[in-house]
């Protein structure tokens, strides 16, 4: 992937998660570090376990962009870190 069409493209990336510290800090200050706006997408959080059949590994946080869903916090910190241009 070139990831310099993610960010001109117009979708933002969209985080599964709850308004919390937690397993998706690293994340969220990538993007915001990188200036890429994305969604915090509590609802589908809040619905909790109702909603971990939709879910990679039944867990949040989950990250969606461009058809893609990413799960595991590592594979999301490198994905954030590259979109802001943080990582090769």
């Amino acid at each position: 992937y070139i990831l310099d069409t993610f960010t001109t493209m117009g979708d933002k990336p969209v985080l599964v998660y709850w308004e919390i510290h937690g397993r998706s800090n690293f994340c969220q200050a990538m993007l915001i570090a990188g200036g890429i706006e994305y969604d915090l997408d509590t609802d589908t959080a809040n619905q909790w376990p109702s909603t971990r059949d939709e879910t990679p590994f039944g867990q949040v946080p989950v990250l969606k962009h461009k058809g893609v869903t990413l799960a595991q916090g590592g594979a999301l910190n490198r994905y954030c870190a590259r979109l802001a241009g943080f990582y090769p």
